[in-house]
């Protein structure tokens, strides 16, 4: 791997019928989330998210869950493996994911919280068009082409999300070396343009 940062993303065709999750409950502050507050202080229930109900013949769990709401769901192995490894920024928030009938098909995989993003995008550079002004409601609509300026991204940030545009998370090229080198299910890296070196 060349580039310095990857989306985190999912394989473009899916043979293992690994499924896709949606309708997220027990979050109240989804804009919390969604801006990468701590929800340490203030620790949701009980969240549960539902296998697609357009996808009834998707029921294989994979090491990376897609889902409907840019978040980053992760089984017991990535956990692990991201705690093990110290990544910094992460607060793992357990998820009953339910089958298309309603039951608990596992009680062992997490919401991987990324707090803290990181304000690192080269908003010239990306092409950037802002939904919101003002930095209490600003968030992206849309861009051209992401670019992140590495020079605003710590060195310890292995993995995270661009400020204003949680849409995917974003990882250092170490640590996705090392999560290919593991085997995880379902994870698909994919380069992402940088400047500011």
């Amino acid at each position: 791997m060349s580039s310095q940062f990857f989306k985190l993303s999912y394989p473009p065709s899916n043979p293992h019928g690994y499924c896709k999750v949606d309708h997220l409950q027990g979050i109240d502050d989804l804009w919390a989330v969604g801006q990468g507050a701590s929800l340490r202080e203030n620790p949701p229930g009980r969240i549960t998210m539902a296998m697609h109900e357009d996808e009834p013949t998707n029921t294989v769990l994979p090491d990376n869950v897609r889902n409907t709401d840019s978040l980053l769901i992760v089984s017991p192995r990535v956990r692990a493996f991201l705690q093990q490894r110290a990544v910094g920024h992460i607060e793992f928030l357990p998820l009953d994911i339910l089958d298309h009938k309603g039951n608990v098909a596992s009680g062992e995989y997490s919401i991987a919280h990324l707090t803290d993003h990181v304000d690192c995008i080269d908003v010239a550079a990306s092409g950037v068009t802002w939904a919101n002004q003002g930095l209490a409601t600003q968030r992206i609509l849309d861009l051209n082409e992401l670019t992140i300026d590495s020079s605003r991204v710590p060195q310890d940030r292995e993995l995270f999300f661009p400020r204003y545009f949680a849409e995917t998370p974003i990882v250092r090229a170490e640590l996705a070396e090392a999560l290919k080198a593991a085997g995880f299910t379902n994870m698909k890296f994919r380069a992402v343009a940088s400047s500011g070196e």
